[in-house]
């Protein structure tokens, strides 16, 4: 009968041994997986980081866009406006030339004596 209790005993212990052996492992993975879910969480926060960025900047460049749009539409105003005044001074140059046509004819009548 005492063999037997020192068996279960012995049986009992065994059994104890191999289950903190088991928890020991248990809690290094646990420890494991938290660093690596440390790891995980700073990356995504650094993801997330630069996505605020990425937005940022895609905000920047639209308004800088914009203003790009604003100014290219100015400047082909000013052109239009260019030409039309472009296409007036060809017409006054064009008349002058003619007034001074003319009055070289004019002054050409006189005779000097």
């Amino acid at each position: 009968m005492l063999d037997e209790l020192h068996t279960l005993v012995s049986q009992a212990v065994s059994s104890m041994t191999h289950s903190q052996s088991t928890c020991s492992e248990a809690v290094g993975a646990a420890n494991s997986i938290t660093e690596s879910l440390s790891s995980v969480t700073g990356a995504v926060e650094a993801i997330n980081d630069m996505t605020s960025q990425i937005a940022t900047a895609a905000t920047e460049q639209s308004s800088v866009t914009d203003e790009i749009n604003r100014n290219m539409v100015a400047i082909q105003d000013i052109v239009t406006d260019l030409i039309h005044s472009s296409s007036s001074s060809e017409q006054v140059v064009s008349e002058l030339n003619h007034a001074g046509t003319e009055l070289k004819q004019l002054v050409g009548q006189f005779k000097t004596s």
